[in-house]
């Protein structure tokens, strides 16, 4: 097998092709809210439940995370491509949190996605800036799960249905 030198045309081809579960990242600073689509999200570590996101500094969520540091991670059913399209768009956020989805805010002010498949509430312990993005490091605190759903896929620039999670072995 020959390998190419990498282009922006390769880099962006090949990450297409890693598939993820779509999610909301959202904040809130001064009583103000921000929320963003996001699908660079991971869990890190059990002991303590931790998880990591990625925000492109330029984004207004990553101004309320720095400041407060807090974020809840919201992640979508397969019935809600509105709410990843409505955060990932140039909607105001009051179209944003208003027009889709059943969202609520928690004691520690955070909007969370009462209706999601999955809800984790992160408190950050640690970040790292490289390139145009930081890395949080977020110790969740709190969570909501919802097992009777189907996770919203993105991957090859298209939503993909996952249907029932089962095992294949």
């Amino acid at each position: 097998m020959e390998l190419d030198t990498i282009t922006d045309e390769h880099f962006r081809a090949g990450m297409q092709l890693i598939a993820s579960t779509v999610t909301v990242i959202t904040a809130t600073c001064d009583g103000e809210r921000s929320g963003m689509t996001a699908t660079a999200v991971t869990s890190l570590s059990a002991d303590p439940a931790s998880m990591l996101i990625c925000v492109n500094r330029s984004n207004r969520t990553h101004k309320f995370i720095m400041e407060t540091r807090k974020f809840a991670v919201n992640l979508l059913t397969e019935d809600q491509q509105q709410i990843a399209n409505n955060f990932a768009g140039q909607k105001s956020l009051d179209e944003k949190f208003l027009s889709e989805g059943d969202w609520k805010i928690t004691e520690s002010g955070l909007s969370v996605l009462n209706d999601g498949l999955a809800v984790f509430v992160c408190d950050v312990d640690q970040w790292m800036d490289t390139k145009t993005h930081t890395v949080f490091s977020g110790q969740i605190v709190a969570c909501k799960l919802a097992t009777n759903q189907s996770p919203l896929i993105y991957g090859k620039q298209a939503y993909l249905k996952a249907g029932p999670l089962e095992n294949v072995a």
